[in-house]
């Protein structure tokens, strides 16, 4: 708003203000001011709504004489034109005079006038809709405020209006009412309630008073996600918000928006919504103010009629209460004649107790009922005609009587007869209070005590007999049910409710053919006539519980009649027990008569009266007997089926088991009427009578033939065992696998190994075999019986043990382990031998043996100097021979000397005799060969390969000629000149005692006819004798040099 309308306005206020007060309007205008300021609204808020129908209300009720002073008034306020030129505009008046002249007026353009039209139109629509708000009821409110948004929408060319408002607790703005155009759709409902929180932006700006255009979306900064995406969800192009403002605090907030297309939103058209936004809150202020005043006008009401009601109440109870006290007057006379009729002519005892519970006053009846005149009860206190067990009860609440803390008691105790004998009574006992002065108000206190007496020592007799008749019913093992005549159940005992499944009070609500499944088939009147006319019935039927069990029970029904009335006492019983009872036991017959069969046992009885004799099945055949046909034998037959050598003893012991009523059991031989000869085993009991006579003889027999056969097998065995055992030379024991091997059983052997006797060691004397070991053999003996126990096998061991007398004897021991089921070590059995003398034997023998090592050894050496002799005889004899070939012969034989010679040498110095190592061997043989025939290096080249092997002197001698020759053989004949080549040497052992020998070269090979015993050349006969003596199977190879191969087993 300019400058100059604000002046304007004003002007108009003053000018109203001033004509109100001096009376100067119509009634009607000002009346419809003084509405406005009724309800809060400012004169100059009301004309920037209405001031186009205030002028036309001027014009018509205002004098002209009047617009001078107006006029006068409105120029103090303001300093431009404008605002008079619009004044005498609206009222007609003319623009003349000295105020004002026709060129200091502005005469407004074309766009003035489109825009003072809109504004015009505007502020129609306002007083258009302040009249509405003003006069309209405020229930119909809310209609209204949707009308009027949905005009301001369209005004400016919305096509969505809608205003929310703040909840109490400010959290969420609720949708209170929205317009939208007939083609767009209204607000989705997701957007009915909005959380503030959730637009901290909107809030912000709305909380300051500042409105919020929204031209386009892309206006919304970037902070402002939330509200875009809100503004996005509603397909809004642009949108405007402004705040309803209350006291200075947001209240809620109005707005617009366009679908369509987007809008400019102006200045003037934001001033405009503004002043809108503040007529609504206007609006919704009156609302809830009116809502609150109806609200209060509503309880005032309500509190004034329950205040009057209440008044009402008071004055008709004050009328009845006076009603009453004259009727309690007229009662109370008439009361007094009553009471002494009652008190004189009651068959009830009654007297009138005083505060020190005497009896003041007593009735004829009291006097009978107690046996004492009324003089004799007036003379003594209350408390003492009472039982001792009772005086301190009743003395407690006749003293809280008297106090008035309670109006009245009721007790039942017992009294003291004159005859001294004790009553049972029922006593009620109240108060007669007598009223003081009237200046101690109505208070009342009490003076006597007055007491009704009945005698119930009959009925406590009946109530006692019937608890116990009640107890015992209910401790009976079967259902008992009073029936009527029509099937209905009377009562129902514990039992008949725990069988059934049901409560009592709901039993006895019910219908016997509700429980009774034989009831439901046959008709209830027929059957009662039966039991009525019987009077006692038996039947079996099936009751039904509350979960749908079916119950077999057997019912007794009696007839009987009370007071004129049909009633039956139907005894029920479970069968369940008893079938299940006999199920068992027939199953437990069974069970017994296959058990007696399998085990052979029979059961008898014996009846001393009938002389009766009861045999079972098994009896039967254990006499060779069949059950099915033939019948237990009398006394006197019985005795003749034992044997002839056994009847005495079984006749005494019976008679002394009658006699002296004591139990027996003993064996002897039966004899079966094939001639069979049996032994049983029989026991016996008495069963006595009351009076503790012996009436029955009851008892098992066995026959125990087979078992007799089996003991005595089982003697003769263990003798055979003992004899076998106490002749055998070594210890035979049985131990516990703890640290002492505590011993369970050892035969008497162990006193000729080490002086302890067998009783020593079973009576734990010495705790265990442990202790008799050599200390130094003690540890390993340990591990080596654990490692075989671990895998379940037996364990062979020698060691020292310490004799009684301190001697030391080797021992050989064999022993294992005994498991039980469960796989638990519980036993170690074994046997243990001295083996001392052998011991002692091999200790002699490697003596011996080591004796004859050395001179072994010896042997080799002086063979092997010997040889080395004739060696040497050789290399002398062959320095004086000019001959070539006998030369050669001589180095020949002194070669083969050498390899014989050789090996005695290993033997001898091996760390066995008997072996050598043969790899280690053929390397020094083939180095002396290479060195007798001062080979160079580089001409030939000897590789060898060889393994391990540990050879017999019968295998290594002619092993070793045999390599000689061969070897020897290459180096002289297949390199002749200065030809180059290799000799492979190759011993291998292929299999436990399979030999394997190559020797090979890549030298000019065999002539024909060399090789083979016929050879001319005495080496290769040599070479085929020898493997002849090894047994060898001899290749001989000749392509590409020469390859000699062997295969055979080392000789024993």
């Amino acid at each position: 708003m300019s400058r100059s309308q604000h002046d304007w306005i004003e002007g108009y206020t003053i000018f109203l203000q001033e004509y109100l007060q001096e009376g100067r309007l119509s009634p009607e205008i000002g009346d419809w001011i003084q509405e406005a300021i009724a309800a809060q609204i400012p004169l100059s808020t009301l004309f920037q709504w209405h001031h186009h129908s205030l002028f036309q209300f001027l014009q018509q009720d205002l004098n002209p004489e009047h617009w001078p002073p107006l006029l006068e008034k409105a120029a103090t306020f303001q300093s431009h034109n404008f605002s008079l030129y619009n004044l005498k505009k609206s009222l007609n008046y003319p623009v003349v005079g000295p105020v004002l002249d026709q060129e200091s007026v502005n005469i407004p353009s074309k766009e003035q006038e489109l825009k003072l039209r809109e504004n015009t139109e505007f502020e129609h629509l306002i007083s258009s809709m302040c009249t509405q708000f003003m006069w309209l009821d405020f229930r119909e409110l809310d209609r209204e405020i949707e009308t009027a948004i949905g005009r301001l929408a369209q005004h400016y060319q919305c096509d969505r209006a809608y205003l929310f408002q703040l909840g109490g607790d400010r959290q969420m703005a609720q949708l209170r009412c929205q317009w939208y155009a007939p083609d767009i759709s209204p607000l989705p409902p997701l957007w009915h309630q909005i959380p503030v929180e959730f637009t901290p932006w909107w809030m912000k700006h709305l909380n300051e008073h500042q409105a919020i255009p929204i031209h386009s979306l892309q206006d919304f900064p970037p902070e402002a996600k939330a509200e875009h995406a809100i503004a996005s969800a509603i397909q809004a192009q642009s949108l405007l918000l402004l705040p309803l403002i209350d006291n200075d605090q947001l209240i809620g907030y109005l707005g617009f928006s366009t679908i369509r297309q987007s809008k400019i939103w102006g200045k003037d058209c934001i001033k405009q919504l503004k002043l809108a936004s503040e007529l609504l809150t206007c609006t919704l202020k009156r609302k809830q103010v009116e809502l609150t005043l109806e609200h209060l006008h509503e309880q005032m009401e309500l509190s004034i009629e329950q205040r009057t009601q209440e008044l009402q109440d008071v004055n008709s109870q004050l009328q009845a209460e006076i009603r009453e006290r004259h009727q309690i007057e007229n009662a109370l006379r008439q009361s007094e004649v009553r009471f002494r009729h009652i008190f004189e002519d009651s068959p009830l005892g009654i007297a009138i107790l005083n505060t020190e519970y005497g009896l003041e006053r007593v009735n004829l009846s009291l006097c009978r009922m107690l046996g004492y005149s009324a003089l004799e009860l007036q003379s003594v206190n209350l408390v003492d005609l009472l039982h001792p067990d009772d005086r301190d009860l009743t003395h407690t609440l006749l003293n809280r009587l008297m106090k008035g803390e309670i109006p009245s008691f009721q007790i039942k105790q017992r009294c003291i007869h004159q005859s001294q004998e004790f009553l049972w009574v029922k006593v009620i006992a109240s108060v007669i209070s007598t009223s003081d002065s009237l200046v101690k108000s109505s208070q009342v206190s009490p003076t006597y005590g007055i007491l009704i007496v009945e005698n119930i020592t009959e009925r406590k007799q009946a109530d006692e007999t019937l608890k116990l008749i009640q107890f015992t019913l209910n401790r009976v093992m079967d259902s008992v049910l009073l029936i009527d005549a029509h099937g209905q159940l009377i009562y129902v005992n514990d039992r008949a409710c725990q069988t059934l499944d049901y409560r009592r009070d709901q039993l006895l609500r019910m219908n016997i053919g509700e429980i009774d499944l034989s009831c439901r088939t046959s008709p209830w009147k027929e059957f009662w006539n039966q039991v009525k006319s019987s009077g006692f019935m038996r039947v079996d039927s099936v009751y039904q519980s509350q979960s749908g069990v079916e119950i077999p029970v057997e019912i007794n029904f009696n007839f009987f009649q009370y007071q004129g009335l049909e009633y039956s006492c139907a005894i029920a019983r479970d069968l369940r027990d008893r079938q299940k009872a006999e199920a068992a036991l027939e199953k437990s017959q069974h069970l017994l008569a296959a058990s007696q069969k399998a085990a052979g046992l029979g059961s008898w009885e014996f009846d001393l009266l009938t002389q009766e004799i009861f045999w079972s099945d098994e009896v039967f055949r254990i006499f060779g007997q069949d059950p099915t046909w033939e019948k237990p034998p009398t006394y006197s037959q019985h005795i003749r089926q034992y044997h002839p050598h056994d009847r005495a003893q079984f006749q005494q012991v019976i008679q002394q088991a009658i006699s002296e009523g004591i139990d027996y059991d003993f064996e002897l031989r039966i004899l079966r009427s094939s001639g069979d000869v049996r032994t049983v085993w029989t026991q016996g009991q008495p069963i006595f009578n009351d009076r503790g006579e012996v009436i029955k003889l009851f008892g098992l027999i066995q026959d125990i033939t087979a078992r007799k056969q089996v003991e005595l097998a089982l003697k003769d065995n263990e003798m055979r065992y003992r004899t076998l055992v106490s002749h055998i030379p070594g210890i035979i024991y049985r131990c516990l696998p703890n640290q002492d091997w505590t011993v369970e059983f050892i035969n008497d052997a162990i006193e000729d190994i080490i002086s302890y006797s067998a009783d020593d060691m079973m009576s734990r004397m010495v705790p265990g075999l442990a202790i008799l070991l050599h200390p130094e053999d003690l540890p390993w003996v340990r591990e080596q019986v654990k490692f075989a126990l671990a895998q379940h096998a037996p364990f062979e061991l020698e060691y020292r043990m310490i004799a009684r007398d301190g001697t030391i004897h080797w021992v050989y021991e064999k022993g294992k382990g005994v498991w039980n089921e469960q796989e638990e070590l519980v036993y170690l059995d074994g046997a243990i031998f001295d083996v001392s003398d052998r011991k002692q034997a091999e200790a002699q023998l490697k003596a011996s043996l080591a004796e004859k090592e050395v001179l072994l050894r010896e042997i080799h050496h002086r063979v092997k100097n010997n040889l080395n002799i004739i060696y040497s005889l050789l290399d002398m004899q062959s320095r004086q021979v000019s001959d070539p070939g006998l030369n050669d012969l001589l180095l020949d034989s002194q070669k083969r000397l050498k390899t014989m010679a050789l090996i005695h040498e290993k033997l001898y110095c091996s760390k066995s005799i008997s072996r050598i190592d043969f790899a280690e061997y053929i390397h020094s043989l083939v180095l002396s060969i290479s060195a007798s025939y001062r080979m160079q290096s580089h001409q030939i080249n000897l590789e060898i390969e060889a393994d391990p092997v540990q050879l017999t002197i019968e295998t290594a001698i002619p092993t070793g000629l045999i390599i000689n020759e061969l070897v020897t053989n290459a180096l002289k004949h297949a390199f002749p000149g200065d030809r180059e080549g290799t000799v492979w040497i190759e011993f291998r052992e292929i299999d436990h005692g399979q030999l394997d020998l190559k020797i090979i070269d890549n030298g000019i090979g065999l002539s024909s006819g060399v090789s083979g015993q016929q050879s001319p050349s005495l080496g290769m006969r040599l070479v085929s004798i020898l493997a002849d003596q090894l047994d060898a199977d001899l290749e001989v190879q000749n392509n590409n040099g020469t390859g000699f191969h062997l295969r055979f087993e080392q000789c024993s």
